[in-house]
Parts: structure tokens; C-alpha cells; sequence
């Protein structure tokens, strides 16, 4: 990014609205820019941060879509304004956080030439008040060794301020540090001196003051013993990124004055268990006098996992005891002995089982122990007063800084888009980034972009960075599954290969053929060993790399599962389950369905709000088999879609229902019987043509139901040649065709009494109500419709009565009785409100009319504000509902209570 784009992001990223314009950066650059040159560099912008970021306005205003939460500025004010009020102990964490974003470059010194003076002044002033606050604190709370390390940060980022060398000596004086008061006094006078001045007569006063201080505390504090052990392994090459809240919760228990502090850290492989924690050790070393303990336990690798016995022999030697005579209980009593009357940190890392750590655990009231495992060791349940720290894997843009580190920020900048399209693909996972970043590095001429693409052309992620001596991700995922039971490892393989995004457990049960209690023992292990995450209510769920490397593994010779019956057996149950969803939804489709299989756990949907709420978790399924050539098998290609219309048609995934409908009309359909496919064809071409005219496709709609109706003729079905004509007579009123409107409205109605259908005689008469309304008889439209909602209510159609009370509004209003016309939109609300939300905005809309009429602007204001709610949601728009929303923010803003 060029010195002038990143001047433009500084200034919009200092506003409140985080919004500058063009006049404003003309004053910053101190030059007159024309408008081309500025769109440049802000187009210039937006492809490195991404449109979503920096959305095209068009108004020579450049306006940032960024979480504040996302901006070290914003963040820095936000900690430093919430640490004011709090006490002590409560504010040295925020003021703690404010400091660590502090980066020690000049503000804006990446920018250029700028006139941002009072900008930089106030980041100046804030960066040195966190800190200031923080370093006074700290000793208020006589935490000297961490206002020390606070104070020493400061004064080099400060280096001739006084205040914070006062800070920073009275710190020193505490600890009895008297040669490094000194030492700094010098420092500072330098300093001062470069800038033309000289030290006040009381700041030298005071340094000689706290060094006088200093030497009398450095007396009493003289060790008289041997050198703390401090054992922790060699910090990471990679910072943490994304875990301030985990941090903040350490932390927190450190603080505590009440003991043993105990933390478990647990989560997935390779999602930077022994990071977090050895990072939060190494910053907290100074608040434990007597040492850090550390040990890897080995509970998850390629070594068989540590003895107790050797990691506490080790312990007592480093505590200065002597374990060569102790065996057993003995070791365990040596150390607590030990450890209890110390200020000890001990971490245990990668441990396999409570067991295995039990011992190890320090008890004394002024020790911490943290546990790093990829199982939930110690909980509440297990033992009192532990806090248990999950860790998921990080957002996006911590994944994206991750990357940036370990990749480089220049081979990061220079294409933002591919960067963070690796970050997504590695899913959180800071082991998965720090791989991909290394190997980004190793390969920079390439660039990122290549990396990308093999990615996108099948190169498996666990193939990235491992290297001889070096565990990559496959490694380190499988460690995991060694210790898993035969049952675990079926049922996660099962996972692994159904296409959801969750499974319940009773699916699982009957894919993997095993019985309840033993699925749900194993999906016990699967969650206790971090590799299956719960996914409420009662699913479970993989994370992507664990699924990449089950979908490796499945089809060798160590899967425990047949894959082709796994795939068999959901499409099964798909099918009879969509089949019972779709008639809880009274589509009134019947489809020729085989039988069930009994064993197969089928929903039991009480009524339509249960289906919906069935779809909504299975509909990924569905789309994920339909779109699969594993899946594609005859009759499903075109079962599957026809199950789901009804569902898609009420919730508005109209796009990808028409997507479905047209591989299921081009499906091939040979294995079926000439009158079987003849219905088939009829059947997908209508429903197809259904999606089409809620997507406003009306002559493709109109053509693909003639189609319908010719092949319905030819195999004489005669029920589905009315379903065709009463639709056609739908799609030819939006056309305004009303000649062919009455005449297959009539031929609908003619066939639905013929067959005595009363949910096809209910949306036949609700086409001639819209018949009547066209034709300026509003009058007999309305007399149509106690008829039309009589024959809906006996077929339990509430979709279609929901249609009928909607064209019954429209005549009200046509004839001034509003409020008529409010009790039958109100009906028709109650009847959309389940999964029809395009449909009840439209009524809401109505609603808001009939108000407006009225003078009731309250209740007008309350519908527009419910309809904009419902539009703004859907996310598969038609032009007219872009159309109304557009009216209906206009109200709103004529209401006074919208944006334009």
C-alpha cells in the first residue's frame, strides 16, 4: 500500500464516523488533488482491503465499513475509557491490554508528508496516558516488577518525558535497583539535552531520593539462596493474534489472592494451545518469585507420553530438594512440600488424561498451574475452583495478522485477497497459518496467489509445511485419533463423510449402524478429545481441517466404514424425512416414495413451524448431496428438489431451488416406466416454473408450464393439469394476459371440482378474485371470498389462505373499508409468519397503507419498520422487493424514524 492510500485510511480511520472527504484529505495533503487522482487511490484502497471494507459511494466521500473493534486506536480508547472507575485490581487488566497495543513507531510515521498534527499529538497522548495509568497502578497494587517492565516500555517509547522516568524510578526503587535508577537518570539527561534543555532541580531530587530508596531495598531483598528455575521453552517465532479475551481470563486468576489457582487450556489440534499459554507464562514470570516449572508431557505425539514420576523428580531437583531416595507417593509429597510455601508458575503442557497430571498439580495459595490438553482434564466437575479456558479457533482477521507474520507483510500486502482467502481456507488455526504462512515465505517469487490455487485445485492442507523432523497437520490431527475406540473412529468417519455442516446423533446412530449408547459414547470421546464440536440443539460438527483429513484417510485401507452405504442410507433418510417435512407444510404433493426403512430415526413434525425449523438445520444437506456426482443416483436427482420446493418457496432460496429444479427436469430418468416419467417430467417442469415467477421469470415460467400441461394431457393426469392451469393463470395475471387468466383459472377450477380437490378449488377461486379486481369489480371479487377460504381452511391449506386474505386486502382498499382490510392482513400475518417472510413483508406493507388512511401513524410506523426488518433480511431479493424496500425506507424517513 503506497504512502498516500495509507494516509487516506489513517485519516478516515481517526474520524468518529469513520467517514473523510475529499475537501478534508485536500487539507491533509496540504495540495489540491483532483477528484481522479483521489478515486485512484482510493480504488487503490479498496483492493487492498476489499470492497466490503471501502464500499464504492460515489460521493467524494470515502467511508470505511470496519468493526472499531478491529482498529488498535479505537480499541486503545475503548480499554482506557473502561478501566476509568474500576478499582485497582479490576483496572490493571483493560490498562494492561491498552499497553500491549501500543506498537513503539511514531503515529503516522508510514504515511508521508500530512497534515495530521493534532491527529498524532492525540495518539501520542493517549498511548502515554494508558500507559502512565497502568505504571501507577501496578504500584499501587505494589506489583514493582510488573510496573518495572511497564515503565522501562514506556520510557523508550518516551524517552525525554519526566513523569513516566519518575514512574519508572520509583518502580526501580522498589526492587532495590538503585544502579539502573542511575543508569536512566543519565539517559534521560541526554535525552533532554538533544531537545535544547536540562533536568528541573526537582526531578534530580527526586532520583536521588528513590536511589537512596533503592539501595536500603536492595539490601533486604540480597538472595541468600541459588537461582530460581525458569524453565520455559524457547518463545515462538509467531506472536498470538485473536486471544485477548483467553489472556484477560489468565490473567484474572493470577490475580486472585485466594488459591490453588488452577487453568486448563483446551481445544482442537493445532489451535495454539501451548502458544497461549507459553506467551501469557513468559509476560507473567516476574509475579512468581520462586520460579517456572514446565513440562511436556507428550500426551498427544509422536513419544509416548512422559512418566509422573520422572516430571516430579525433575520438579524437586529445580525446587532444590533431592528425589533419589523417593519412589511413588513420596515424589508427589516432596513436591507439594516443596512448592507449597513458593510463588510458583507451573505449566503442564499437552497432557493426555487427569491422571496423568493429578500429581503434578501445585496446591499451594500462591501458585498457578495451567494444563494444556486437547481434552477437557480438570472442569468444575472434577475439581473445585479450576477455570476451564476453550479455545476456538481465531477470527478471520487474527487469522489474516497470523499470516502477515509468518508469510511477511510485504508478500501479504502486495495481495491482500489471496492472503486472505488462504486465511479462511486454514480455518482459525494458528498451526494451519503459521505452515502456510512458512511456506509462503519459502516460495515468495510465487507469491501467494499459486499457494492459493493449489489449494483450490485439491491440494490437501495437511500437505503444507510438514517437512523431516517436523509435524505438519496431518501428524498432529492424527496423534489425536490413536487413542480413539473403534466406535469413536467409525462415527468419525461417518461425520467425515456426511456433507452437512452437522449431524444429529440419532443420524449418526443409524449411518454408522451402531446402537445409541455406543454412538453416543463414542460422540463423548470425539468432543473429550477436541476433534467433534457440539453444535446445539443435540448436532455435532467438524472443523474443516479435521474433516480434509478423515476424507483422506476414508477411502484407504484404514476406513472402518462403507462408504457407499453411508451415502445409501442418507439418501434414504433424506428423502423420507423430506417427504414427512413437505406434508407438514401441506404442499399437497404425494411422490412415489418406497417405504421407510424402520430403523431410519424420522422427525416427527407436529406442524408447519416444526418443518420449517427442520429444513432450516437439513438444507445444507440437501444442497451439498444434490450438487455431489457422489449423490447423483436415479430417483433422487429429481425426488430430492421436488421434497424441498415448498420449503424454499416459503423461505426464500428461490435462486438455488431453480438451480435444483432445472438438473432435476434435465436429470436422466430412463430407469422410469413411460407413464412414470411422463409425471415426473410434468411434475419438476411445473415446480421449476413456480420458482421462476417468485423470481419475476415469467415467460420462462409460462413456457416450462405449458410444457407441463402437454405431457399431463398426454398421460391423462388429471389432478396435475389443474395444479398447471391454476399456476399458469397466475403467472398470465402478472403478465396482465387477463383473457388466458380466465381461461385457465376456469379449466383449474372445472378439473379441481372433477376431482373434488379443495385446496386446487381454493387457489382456483383465488385467481378469479384477482380476475374480478382487474376487470374494476372489486365488489364480486370480494364475494368470492368467504367461498375461496371456506374450501382453503377444509384442505388445511394456511399458505394458500394466506394468499386468498392478501387479494382480499387489495379489493378492500380498492373500496375505502380499511378496516377490512386490516383484519384480513392481520390474518394473513398470522398465516406467513411461519418461514414466508418475503410474503408477510408485502402484507405488512399493505398493512402500513390501510394506517396511513386511517391517521393511525403509530400503527403505520410499527408495519413499515416490520416490513424493512423482513426485506432487509432476505437474501435472495427480487426486484420487486428491492422496489418496496426502497418505498418503505422513504417513509420511514418521512416518519422520522429511518434513513433514507
Amino acid at each position: 500500500m503506497q504512502e498516500r492510500q495509507r494516509a487516506i485510511l489513517a485519516t478516515a480511520v481517526l474520524a468518529d464516523s469513520f467517514s473523510v472527504t475529499y475537501a478534508r484529505l485536500r487539507e491533509v495533503f496540504g495540495s489540491s488533488p483532483a477528484d481522479g487522482t483521489l478515486r485512484t487511490h482510493v480504488s487503490r484502497l479498496r483492493s487492498a482491503l476489499g470492497a466490503d471494507a471501502v464500499p464504492d459511494t460515489q460521493d467524494r466521500i470515502v467511508h470505511l465499513c470496519i468493526p472499531k473493534e478491529n482498529i488498535d486506536y479505537w480499541q486503545l480508547r475503548q480499554l482506557s475509557a473502561r478501566a476509568k472507575g474500576m478499582l485497582p485490581q479490576e483496572r490493571v487488566v483493560p490498562l494492561r491490554e491498552a499497553s500491549a497495543l501500543w506498537t513503539g513507531q511514531d503515529p503516522l510515521s508510514n504515511v508521508g508528508t500530512v497534515r495530521l498534527d493534532a491527529e498524532i499529538e492525540d495518539l501520542n497522548d493517549l498511548g502515554r496516558r494508558a500507559f502512565a495509568d497502568l505504571i501507577r497502578t501496578e504500584l499501587l497494587l505494589e506489583e514493582a516488577e510488573a510496573a518495572t517492565v511497564s515503565a522501562a516500555s514506556a520510557v523508550e517509547f518516551w524517552r525525554a518525558d519526566e513523569e513516566l522516568a519518575g514512574l519508572l524510578w520509583k518502580a526501580l526503587a522498589m526492587v532495590g535497583r538503585s544502579h539502573d535508577i542511575r543508569r536512566d537518570v543519565e539517559k534521560l539527561e541526554r535525552a533532554v539535552s538533544r531537545n535544547g534543555g536540562s533536568l528541573s532541580k526537582e526531578i534530580r531530587r527526586e532520583a536521588r531520593d528513590l536511589e537512596a530508596l533503592a539501595l536500603t531495598r536492595d539490601c533486604e531483598a540480597r538472595p541468600t539462596h541459588s537461582p530460581v528455575p525458569r524453565q520455559l521453552p524457547m518463545a515462538s517465532a509467531t506472536p498470538v493474534h485473536g486471544r485477548a479475551a483467553e489472556l484477560a481470563r489468565l490473567d484474572a486468576l493470577r490475580a486472585e489472592e485466594t488459591g490453588p489457582r488452577l487453568a486448563t487450556v483446551s481445544g482442537m489440534p493445532g489451535v495454539g494451545k501451548t502458544q497461549l499459554t507459553t506467551y501469557w507464562a513468559r509476560t507473567s514470570e516476574h509475579h512468581f518469585p520462586d520460579g517456572t516449572l514446565y513440562a511436556d508431557l507428550h500426551g498427544y505425539s509422536a513419544n509416548e507420553p512422559q512418566a509422573v514420576e520422572g516430571v516430579l523428580a525433575r520438579f524437586i531437583r529445580a525446587l532444590r530438594g533431592d528425589p533419589r531416595q523417593l519412589s511413588g507417593d513420596e515424589l508427589t509429597a516432596e513436591y507439594r512440600s516443596l512448592v507449597s510455601e513458593r510463588s510458583a508458575l507451573v505449566i503442564l503442557d499437552n497432557a493426555l488424561s487427569l491422571d496423568h497430571v493429578r500429581s503434578l498439580l501445585a496446591t499451594g495459595a500462591r501458585n498457578m498451574t495451567v494444563v494444556t490438553s486437547r481434552s477437557r482434564l480438570l472442569t468444575p466437575d472434577t475439581i473445585a475452583q479450576v477455570r476451564d479456558i476453550v479455545l476456538a479457533p481465531v477470527e478471520l482477521e487474527a487469522g489474516f495478522e497470523i499470516l502477515r507474520h509468518t508469510a511477511g507483510s510485504d508478500l501479504v500486502d502486495s495481495d491482500s485477497f489471496a492472503a486472505r482467502a488462504l486465511a479462511r481456507r486454514c480455518g482459525g488455526l494458528p498451526l494451519a497459518l503459521t505452515l502456510v504462512g512458512s511456506q509462503a515465505r519459502r516460495r515468495h517469487p510465487h507469491g501467494l496467489k499459486f499457494l492459493a490455487e493449489e489449494l483450490d485445485a485439491g491440494r490437501l492442507l495437511m500437505d503444507i509445511g510438514a517437512s523431516a523432523g517436523t509435524a505438519g497437520l496431518r501428524e498432529v490431527v492424527d496423534w489425536s485419533m490413536k487413542t480413539l475406540t473403534p466406535q469413536a473412529r467409525r462415527v468419525l468417519q461417518v461425520m467425515a463423510v456426511h456433507p452437512g455442516p452437522s449431524v444429529r446423533a440419532d443420524q449418526l446412530s443409524y449411518l454408522a449402524d451402531l446402537s445409541t449408547h455406543e454412538t453416543l459414547r463414542a460422540v463423548d470421546q470425539l468432543l473429550d478429545s477436541s476433534l467433534a464440536i457440539a453444535a446445539p440443539p443435540n448436532r455435532f460438527a467438524l472443523h474443516d481441517v479435521i474433516r480434509e483429513r478423515l476424507t483422506d484417510l476414508v477411502p484407504g485401507a484404514e476406513a472402518t466404514i462403507d462408504v457407499t452405504c453411508v451415502r445409501d442410507r442418507l439418501l434414504g433418510y433424506l428423502l423420507w424425512a423430506g417427504v414427512i417435512a413437505d406434508k407438514a407444510l401441506n404442499s399437497g404433493r404425494e411422490l412415489p416414495v418406497p417405504a421407510p426403512d424402520p430403523n431410519a430415526p424420522l422427525p416427527e413434525l407436529k406442524d408447519e413451524k416444526a418443518a420449517m425449523v427442520w429444513f432450516d438445520q437439513e438444507h445444507t444437506t440437501f444442497l451439498n448431496v444434490l450438487r455431489s456426482p457422489a449423490y447423483d443416483q436415479q430417483p433422487f436427482n429429481w425426488l430430492l428438489p421436488a421434497v424441498l420446493c415448498a420449503y424454499q418457496t416459503r423461505a426464500g432460496h428461490w435462486t438455488a431451488a431453480e438451480g435444483l429444479l432445472k438438473s432435476a427436469r434435465d436429470a436422466d430418468k430412463s430407469t422410469l416406466a413411460d407413464p412414470e416419467r411422463l409425471w415426473a417430467d410434468a411434475v419438476t417442469l411445473r415446480l421449476l416454473a413456480l420458482i421462476q415467477r417468485k423470481r419475476g421469470l415469467l415467460e420462462p415460467a409460462a413456457k416450462n408450464l405449458e410444457s407441463s400441461i402437454l405431457r399431463c394431457q398426454e398421460g391423462r393426469f388429471g389432478l396435475d393439469e389443474a395444479h398447471a392451469h391454476q399456476l399458469l393463470s397466475v403467472v398470465r395475471e402478472d403478465l396482465g394476459q387477463w383473457d388466458s387468466v380466465v381461461t385457465h383459472s376456469t379449466m383449474a377450477c372445472e378439473l379441481y371440482q372433477e376431482h373434488q380437490d379443495h385446496r386446487g378449488v381454493a387457489h382456483a377461486l383465488n385467481s378469479l378474485i384477482s380476475i374480478d379486481l382487474g376487470n374494476g369489480e372489486p365488489g364480486r371479487a370480494i364475494a368470492r371470498g368467504p367461498a375461496a377460504l371456506s374450501a382453503a381452511e377444509h384442505a388445511r391449506d394456511n399458505y394458500g389462505m394466506g394468499a386468498i386474505h392478501r387479494n382480499l386486502v387489495r379489493c378492500l382498499q380498492e373500496l375505502d373499508r380499511h378496516t377490512e382490510a386490516i383484519s384480513h392482513a392481520e390474518a394473513a400475518i398470522r398465516l406467513y409468519e411461519v418461514g414466508a417472510p418475503a410474503n408477510e413483508a408485502h402484507v405488512q406493507a399493505q398493512l402500513a397503507e390501510s394506517y396511513r388512511r386511517l391517521g393511525r401513524r403509530a400503527e403505520q410506523r410499527s408495519a413499515v419498520e416490520r416490513a424493512v426488518a423482513l426485506l432487509d433480511r432476505l437474501t435472495d431479493k427480487r426486484d420487486r422487493d428491492r422496489e418496496l424496500l426502497r418505498e418503505l425506507k422513504h417513509d420511514l424517513a418521512l416518519l422520522g424514524c429511518g434513513d433514507s
